[in-house]
């Protein structure tokens, strides 16, 4: 009895030992030791066991980065879809003016009987298309953590008003009326660039979507510590 336990406890251990490496359970290990071919067995199972779980360590990691990789490049590719739904958006108001001012220069109709004047207001447009190119260039970089704001004191009344000055083409065009109901200034600390972007959205969404001789009412509400745009079309 004394022998044959001797001799069947490290079999019976080097069974379970097997069963759990075959549940990638590495942690367990052939303890009994001895110098025999059981013993032998027992440190081969050990190595094994060693090996296993390095190579599968290894092979979580590699696929752990594969993942990253795929969730990388499907938004990348999210990114590159709005860039491009960003881009037909930011440029619709300028090329929807442009088209519409040298289709009057053309048909000689009313007002662009005066080419003089649109030829310079295209220009400006022409000139507007640019810079929203660059604000685009701008937003991506932005997106891509690329650029920090450059934080500055601004008078938001006078900025609104300047916004409102690049979409006079579009605003006589469709012949809307604006009114502001704002103080003479309010100065906020914000990245200029930025809220000149910010205020383009607001005002050229609000003027593209209005019918014509629609009206424009933007207003500021100034509370004790923030401020507060608004703006409403008809």
């Amino acid at each position: 009895w004394y022998f044959s336990k001797r001799l069947t406890d490290p079999i019976l251990e080097l069974a379970l030992l097997s069963e759990r490496m075959a549940d990638l359970d590495f942690e367990a290990k052939y303890t009994s030791g001895g110098n025999d071919e059981i013993g032998e067995l027992g440190a081969n199972f050990n190595r094994m066991s060693e090996k296993l779980e390095s190579t599968i360590s290894e092979l979580k990691g590699a696929n752990n980065r594969l993942k990253e990789d795929i969730e990388q490049k499907e938004q990348l590719e999210k990114m590159r879809n709005e860039f491009l739904g960003n881009v037909s958006h930011e440029l619709k108001t300028p090329v929807t003016i442009l088209k519409g001012q040298l289709n009057g220069m053309l048909d000689g109709v009313g007002v662009y009987q005066n080419r003089d004047k649109y030829l310079s207001k295209s220009l400006r447009v022409t000139c507007r298309i640019e810079n929203l190119v660059q604000e685009i260039l701008t937003v991506s970089r932005m997106e891509s953590r690329r650029m920090e704001p450059q934080l500055q004191l601004i008078d938001l009344t006078r900025l609104i008003r300047q916004q409102v000055e690049e979409i006079d083409d579009i605003l006589v065009y469709k012949e809307i009326q604006v009114s502001f109901f704002m103080p003479d200034s309010v100065f906020i600390t914000a990245d200029l660039a930025l809220m000149q972007k910010v205020f383009n959205n607001l005002l050229s969404n609000a003027v593209f979507y209005s019918p014509e001789k629609a009206g424009l009412s933007l207003s500021i509400v100034q509370e004790a510590q923030y401020v507060e745009f608004q703006v409403e079309n008809s």
